[in-house]
């Protein structure tokens, strides 16, 4: 195949968009990972705490007690 039939041809279009579309996405997820790496990590805190302490807060009750299968 030669050079101008290959940019005539149309069989890889599909796939150089999906690729484009892609790499578009990649990129902005990685921006926006860099741009709020200070939220990520004390959201990664507050989940840690949450998990760590054991209860666990509701809008309906001040503290729900959360105790281990062998203590109900």
């Amino acid at each position: 195949m030669s050079i101008p039939e290959f940019l005539r041809a149309e069989a890889g279009v599909v796939t150089i968009d999906w690729t484009v579309m892609l790499a578009a996405l990649t990129g902005a997820g990685i921006a926006l990972t860099a741009l709020t790496t200070d939220t990520l990590s004390v959201h990664s805190q507050n989940m840690r705490g949450e998990l760590q302490d054991p209860h666990f807060e509701t809008d309906w009750f001040d503290n729900v007690a959360v105790l281990p299968p062998s203590m109900q």
